[in-house]
């Protein structure tokens, strides 16, 4: 995250997890979950909100939007095939496939 204090990681158990580096030893708190493993993840500011969002982008075929002050997406978006790579500048996302 941007202030360097929390990480977030994905990966094949289907699940997003934050890992708060000042809370000595504190177990990953799990923020997001997908339906097949999550290949990409990215941290982003919500436009005109500055609240801090995760992107996930899963093997399930979808990218979606994580208000870490909510247990539920607040956005899908369904793609035509697996995610395998996402960038991300400000408020814009890029997805990569491989057809």
């Amino acid at each position: 995250m941007q202030d360097g204090q929390k990480v977030v990681g994905a990966g094949a158990d289907k699940t997003a997890k934050i890992l708060d580096l000042a809370a000595n030893g504190a177990a990953p708190q799990q923020v997001a979950a997908h339906d097949a493993p999550i290949r990409s993840v990215r941290y982003i500011e919500a436009p005109n909100t500055n609240a801090p969002m995760i992107v996930t982008g899963s093997w399930d075929k979808s990218i979606r939007y994580w208000d870490l002050r909510q247990a539920t997406p607040v956005a899908t978006v369904m793609m035509q095939d697996k995610v395998f790579a996402m960038d991300g500048k400000s408020q814009f996302l890029r997805e990569k496939f491989l057809f």
